[in-house]
């Protein structure tokens, strides 16, 4: 099977697990900004992440932020100096997720360099 293929096909059965919520395409892409921004050592606010127009209306992402926050994929907290701005934070739950992923991105990749190998023996 086409490593990209496999790599989907773990994806939707990780999607599948009663451990993990579902979440829609539109929640699954502001997750990944949530933890893209957590991971460069900048966590989002959420007033940025409703200004992010290319992505939807801010309604649209609020109400999808909301629906990640009861998930338990992500929460907001609030910076010691000012409360008023809340900065969303990838939850214990949702590094479970991103870790469940990260394995199955490295085994499509050995799936992938096994199956070039395979290609190149022919």
């Amino acid at each position: 099977m086409n490593p990209y293929i496999k790599f989907l096909h773990q994806i939707r059965e990780i999607s599948k697990l009663d451990e993990f919520p579902r979440m829609t395409p539109l929640s699954k892409l502001i997750f990944d900004q949530v933890a893209l921004y957590e991971a460069m050592g900048n966590p989002l606010a959420v007033r940025e992440m409703l200004s992010f127009n290319e992505i939807a209306s801010p309604a649209t992402i609020h109400k999808h932020l909301s629906a990640l926050r009861r998930s338990g994929y992500v929460f907001a907290t609030s910076d010691g100096n000012d409360k008023r701005t809340k900065h969303l934070v990838v939850s214990s739950q949702g590094h479970r997720y991103i870790n469940f992923l990260s394995k199955a991105i490295k085994k499509a990749a050995v799936s992938s360099f096994n199956w070039m190998c395979t290609l190149q023996d022919l």
